[in-house]
């Protein structure tokens, strides 16, 4: 997160990082916290399931059929 901060600011861009501590979901905090927001970007690191298909599993599938902005997967 600090190299992601690090970068936005480099750039002059506006940047917020949440960590979401309130013990709901994961998929219902994310999206609402982008809609209440109004973010225009979502980053979210994840990591390929073994399988034929592309996968990266439930909750980045949920958020990138269901948010409310541009969704960016990063995977190392």
């Amino acid at each position: 997160l600090e190299e992601v901060i690090a970068l936005a600011k480099a750039h002059a861009l506006d940047i917020t990082v949440a960590v979401d501590r309130s013990g709901e979901a994961p998929a219902p905090a994310i999206l609402s916290a982008a809609t209440d927001g109004k973010h225009d970007l979502m980053i979210l690191g994840v990591s390929r399931r073994i399988g034929e298909q592309l996968f990266f599993g439930k909750l980045a599938t949920k958020l990138l059929a269901e948010a409310p902005c541009s969704v960016l997967l990063v995977s190392s």
